[in-house]
């Protein structure tokens, strides 16, 4: 099948003058293969500006339906083209990359953030405290059973004298 291949050229300065200018352009084929050789092509020259003419009739026919109504295919073979002749997209894909990334934090804000983990931490308990509340529950205890911790501490004196622990 036919491929269609197009090239543009532009010149540095521009060229001709208003009195009409003559092109003249020579293209050697310097092989014989018959799958490769020139078939229907165009020359063609503007004075408009850059793209001028770099546009071939498949893209163009592509260019001309609505973007709503363009298959995936026609997208796809769009975008190929932009990416590989639009010389500033590269940069802007950079930049707008650059432009989605999240934003970093305010030095403030990370100072606060730390004093906040700081004063957000556990205090741990002092042992004497410890000792205190569970001398309290000992105590709560012995307030609900009174006789039975006068029975102990009356033992307890009692074991406790020095005539006990003479004679035992």
């Amino acid at each position: 099948g036919d491929v269609v291949h197009w090239a543009t050229w532009e010149t540095k300065e521009p060229v001709g003058s208003t009195d009409g200018t003559t092109l003249k352009f020579i293209i050697h084929q310097n092989h014989s293969a018959k799958q490769h050789l020139l078939g229907r092509f165009r020359i063609s020259a503007t004075t408009t500006k850059s793209p001028g003419l770099s546009l071939p009739e498949s893209l163009k026919a592509i260019a001309v339906v609505e973007d709503k109504l363009r298959s995936e295919a026609q997208t796809k073979t769009l975008t190929t083209w932009f990416e590989k002749t639009d010389k500033g997209l590269t940069d802007r894909t950079t930049a707008l990359g650059e432009a989605q990334r999240p934003v970093p934090e305010d030095p403030g804000v990370t100072r606060r953030k730390a004093v906040l983990a700081a004063v957000s931490k556990a205090v741990p308990d002092d042992p004497q405290l410890v000792r205190l509340r569970t001398d309290v529950g000992f105590s709560e205890k012995q307030i609900g059973t009174v006789r039975l911790t006068v029975a102990q501490d009356l033992a307890w004196a009692l074991i406790n004298t020095p005539e006990f622990l003479f004679n035992h």
